[in-house]
């Protein structure tokens, strides 16, 4: 077991430090790289424009339609209460809502495993940037500390809710609660059953109605293929798509580069491939060399967070790395495995990656 957990001084105070530290590592290369606070504004791209332009103005394209209301409601909320411009109050709400999700993790898993996660690159940069991921991980992650102290009651529902509500594909790991909800007898199961899913599904229903108001049920699906070339797909065709091995790999085969240099669909791949295993290595981990009572479903969960992912093409495919992000567990096994030592080398080689991560966001694309 690491030999970090139970011994750090200010374990809370300590998270929320650590974690403004290394959003510097955010801050500063576009600042460095343009010589000027501009250079700020290269964080502000992507997914980033579309949540602002959905506070500011609604849905007034139908790009937008692929994005949850409850971001840009933040946003909004804070322009018309504090008078910020909807950029600032993106950058705001996302960074102080971070330093949440860190505490929820300890509360669930310990000093360590919340210092492990709170230094993924990708955690890093996309609760620094203006993305919505982390309001999404606050539902889980307060879920998360309910259900294993035993809590299984309507707050575990409305936490789901709140992380479906935000991110629609964390419905593929709603079966997982399951087993948590199962034992007992017939009846109490039912009872645990009801009070886990009957508001995520409520919201969900929601979801839907909203959809079908607007364009149709299915609407969300629709864009997903036609703008953003979404499909089911098998890990192989995947790999094919990625590589442009058979010419149709539209995203990879672009111009993309960082600062000069070029990024090819190897590389892409590889850095897929990274991920992927840094999380599967985690899951079992997980499961072999930790005696957590809740352990498998901690595994299952983390494994209907990423085995999904595998089976897609199209953009979401590129932003595996951050899409992993809710199958958090999996770096508990980490946390209970490596020494002080190998915890050191972890977040020396975190915050190198969190460099990479925020200049290929800025200058070209991450996920």
């Amino acid at each position: 077991m690491s030999n970090i957990n139970g011994l750090t001084r200010h374990p809370r105070l300590r998270l929320v430090v650590y974690l403004g530290l290394a959003k510097l590592c955010v801050f500063l290369p576009p600042i460095m790289i343009q010589k000027s606070l501009a250079g700020l504004a290269k964080l502000n791209a992507w997914d980033s424009l579309i949540f602002e332009g959905i506070a500011e103005n609604g849905y007034i394209k139908p790009e937008y339609y692929a994005f949850s209301p409850v971001y840009p409601a933040i946003i909004r909320m804070l322009h018309l209460s504090l008078g910020l411009s909807y950029t600032l109050g993106a950058f705001l709400a996302t960074n102080v809502l971070s330093f949440v999700f860190p505490l929820l993790v300890y509360e669930a898993f310990g000093y360590t495993a919340a210092l492990l996660t709170e230094f993924l690159p990708t955690y890093i940069v996309f609760t620094t940037v203006p993305y919505s991921d982390v309001i999404a991980l606050i539902g889980i992650g307060a879920s998360m500390v309910l259900l294993l102290r035993n809590k299984v009651d309507v707050q575990v529902g409305a936490c789901l809710s709140l992380a479906v509500t935000v991110f629609y594909s964390l419905t593929y790991t709603l079966p997982a609660y399951l087993i948590l909800s199962v034992g007992g007898g017939v009846r109490s199961s039912i009872s645990r059953m009801l009070k886990i899913y009957l508001l995520p599904l409520m919201s969900l229903l929601g979801v839907v109605l909203w959809y079908r108001q607007v364009h149709g049920a299915f609407y969300y699906f629709a864009l997903e293929h036609d703008i953003w070339g979404v499909s089911f797909a098998t890990p192989i065709q995947q790999a094919q798509w990625i590589l442009n091995t058979k010419g149709t790999g539209w995203f990879t085969s672009q111009d993309w580069s960082v600062l000069g240099l070029r990024l090819t669909p190897t590389y892409w791949y590889a850095r897929n491939l990274v991920f992927e295993a840094f999380y599967s290595i985690g899951i079992a981990l997980l499961i072999w060399k930790t005696s957590h009572p809740a352990r498998l479903f901690l595994a299952f969960y983390s494994a209907t967070v990423e085995v999904p992912l595998l089976f897609i093409v199209g953009t979401p495919a590129i932003s595996i790395p951050r899409l992993l992000l809710p199958a958090y567990p999996a770096v508990y096994g980490y946390a209970a495995t490596l020494n002080k030592q190998w915890v050191k080398v972890y977040l020396a080689v975190c915050i190198v990656c969190t460099i990479w991560v925020t200049l290929s966001q800025a200058y070209a694309f991450f996920s």
